[in-house]
């Protein structure tokens, strides 16, 4: 099963403002649209609105590409 992650469980190590600055420019596109999933993986329905580092999964697929953009924003 294809596992999840959250944007927000890097604030601790890198920072909220590294972590949501790549957010914006990897994650984000206006208007895109994008799969919710709860807690276990299961696809829950589509959103429209702009992806929130606090509610838009990153698919485990895209999570270590994802650190390397975060870790970038740090610097």
């Amino acid at each position: 099963m294809q596992g999840f992650h959250y944007a927000t469980e890097l604030y601790g190590v890198y920072g909220q403002s590294a972590v949501n600055t790549a957010f914006q420019r990897c994650i984000a596109f206006r208007g895109q649209t994008y799969s919710m999933h709860d807690a276990t993986g299961r696809k829950i329905g589509t959103g429209t609105q702009t992806p929130s580092p606090t509610t838009t999964a990153i698919p485990e697929r895209n999570w270590g590409v994802f650190i390397e953009n975060v870790k970038m924003m740090h610097r």
